[in-house]
């Protein structure tokens, strides 16, 4: 287990928290942008190669030593798990949402969210949870989860059309309810 540093300051800590509830939870919404006209398995590959690459970059040209063949091999078995498991499947079934947008429309709008996505979903979303799980405890971090759910759904009524029903938004005041809850506990010595 590794040692938590100091406490980060408040701000920091908050736009974190930030990036990873809003940007992780809007990456649903722009997914489902991005494969009206984007095969969904070619959305979820190419917004990780390209956060990847550009992370990969910016790690070689801060000094960071580059992979070993076998850290290459465990890497590329997580991505594939990670792409075909968990994005990617997520990715595949949100072609089942309808659209009503014109085809020339849609275009550009794929494209928008797929950089969308990599830039808020996988750069700044993925690197603020990476530092938060050096910095905050892992009940905390974990709220995302929860949380994504919430922003999805709000998202999903205000911009595409979704229904939002008085089931959702009572499910949705629970879990708001019960992270505040985490959150708020005392934070352990």
């Amino acid at each position: 287990m590794t040692e938590r540093p100091a406490a980060a300051g408040r701000a920091p800590l908050l736009f974190a928290f930030a990036a990873i509830y809003v940007a992780w939870g809007s990456t649903y919404l722009a997914i489902r942008f991005a494969i009206e006209t984007i095969p969904p398995f070619f959305v979820a590959g190419s917004r990780h190669l390209a956060a990847g690459a550009l992370l990969y970059g910016w790690a070689r040209a801060r000094g960071g030593t580059a992979p070993t063949r076998a850290q290459w091999l465990t890497v590329a078995g997580l991505g594939a798990l990670m792409l075909l498991g968990g994005n990617g499947a997520v990715t595949w079934s949100e072609q089942r949402v309808p659209s009503g947008l014109a085809a020339a429309e849609v275009s550009a709008r794929s494209l928008l969210s797929v950089g969308y996505l990599v830039v808020f979903g996988s750069l700044i979303g993925f690197s603020a949870y990476v530092w938060l799980m050096r910095v905050s405890t892992p009940a905390r971090v974990a709220t995302y989860a929860y949380v994504n759910p919430v922003v999805a759904v709000a998202l999903g009524a205000a911009f595409g059309g979704e229904p939002l029903t008085l089931r959702t938004l009572l499910a949705s005041a629970v879990i708001v309810l019960a992270v505040v809850a985490i959150v708020s506990a005392p934070r352990p010595k």
